[in-house]
């Protein structure tokens, strides 16, 4: 089995799949052979940029504490080879294609399926019968936590859309363990969250919204935990730091500016202090670091000094907006006017969005001219904010070509 065999195996939603009915029982041998654990606790965020940053404000908070920490992300969300990671790290190619390999193996003997590479036509020519088989679903609620297990993880983080069939099965798989962190409390899809789910994290909603959150969680059984905003400190900010203090946690200071690295933070805590109830030993001291030691990539990043270059990953109107709030408000440090080189991998739509910000300027195909050269300026020379905007993974190769050019911090 290649990777990209094992990767089609776990997250392939094209292919039919026998009727739960038919696989039940031999679901749970299947899982029951590759020793699937269900004693993770299990961090559910959605996949917007609150979330995400949230979820990496969390995962900095458990590593801080000494616990190796699995995350599963949204195959929407990214790139193939980043849905799946253990202490922030991309799973090893070879580990999971070792892993899929048994766990196919184990899924053709339970169905008694014969064995052939996916993609080849049946012998003999004859007509293909309805493929027998568990769904992505299926697979991903089986095979991850046997991968997390193996790799000593106790926390799982569940990134993306709430009612992700794959998030939502490995969920429900251990519901009272299971906290899910709302990135806002208009949140669409709140009700569609694993029943019995132990705890919800909210932001502070007003009153017609409130009532809403309290209907779903009596329903579900869930304990509902609204962020204490009127707790929260913070001073001055910079474009490269921002003092947090939240409840009794000691203060720390935040490696972003933005004024979204709050709000994120502040529902990290009221997360971590939720695991706490739950079991999970987390001390005040470990929030507070983990939360000072995160650097979320591209999320209003500086990347040089002179000349002034952010980059600020774009992958919806939420994300441009959160770019045009942290510009507001380091408008006294970052003055216009601004320069936005925009890579192609930016939709016209979010393009005229991003148009109000500054002057658009698109990518060289050679890149060369990107980052003007340090002896070809003087510090006294007016140097417009250059923001470098695009989707992650494009950001990321464009970032590293220009790395020996960059004063990064």
């Amino acid at each position: 089995m290649t990777y990209l065999h094992a990767i089609q195996y776990l997250f392939d939603v094209s292919a039919d799949s026998t009727p739960r009915s038919e696989t039940e029982a031999a679901y749970a041998a299947y899982r029951a052979a590759l020793g699937s654990g269900t004693h993770f606790r299990y961090l559910l965020f959605r996949g917007d940029r609150q979330g995400r940053l949230c979820a990496t404000y969390c995962r900095g908070v458990l590593m801080a504490a000494g616990l190796h920490v699995g995350e599963v992300v949204d195959r929407e969300m990214g790139e193939a080879d980043d849905a799946v990671r253990i202490d922030g790290i991309p799973v090893s190619p070879a580990t999971l294609r070792e892993l899929c390999h048994e766990a196919r193996a184990c899924e053709q003997k339970l169905l008694r399926v014969p064995a052939r590479t996916p993609g080849t036509p049946p012998e003999g020519g004859e007509a293909p019968s309805r493929r027998v088989a568990f769904s992505a679903a299926q697979r991903c609620g089986a095979v991850l936590p046997r991968l997390f297990e193996d790799a000593g993880c106790r926390v799982v983080l569940l990134i993306g859309r709430i009612d992700d069939p794959r998030l939502s099965l490995m969920a429900r798989s251990a519901p009272e363990s299971t906290v899910a962190v709302l990135s806002t409390a208009d949140d669409t899809a709140i009700n569609r969250f694993p029943h019995d789910t132990a705890e919800v994290v909210c932001p502070t909603c007003g009153s017609e919204t409130f009532r809403r959150i309290t209907d779903v969680c009596s329903h579900t059984g869930s304990r509902l935990t609204l962020t204490a905003t009127s707790q929260l400190a913070h001073g001055a900010a910079t474009p490269f730091s921002r003092s947090f203090r939240y409840r009794t946690l000691p203060p720390c200071s935040l490696r972003c500016g933005a004024p979204a690295a709050s709000r994120a933070a502040m529902l990290a805590a009221e997360a971590m202090l939720t695991l706490r109830r739950l079991g999970t030993t987390i001390a005040d001291e470990h929030i507070s670091q983990g939360l000072s030691g995160v650097i979320e990539p591209l999320f209003f990043e500086p990347l040089s000094v002179y000349p002034p270059i952010i980059a600020h990953a774009v992958h919806t109107k939420e994300d441009v907006e959160e770019l045009r709030q942290a510009l507001s408000e380091h408008a006294a440090t970052l003055p216009p006017p601004y320069r936005i080189v925009c890579d192609a991998s930016v939709s016209s739509t979010l393009q005229a969005a991003l148009e109000k910000l500054g002057t658009l300027i698109p990518i060289p195909q050679d890149r060369a001219e990107l980052h003007p050269t340090h002896e070809q300026q003087t510090e006294s020379d007016p140097q417009p904010i250059c923001l470098l905007v695009g989707k992650s993974a494009s950001l990321r190769a464009i970032i590293s070509q220009h790395t020996q050019r960059l004063r990064r911090f």
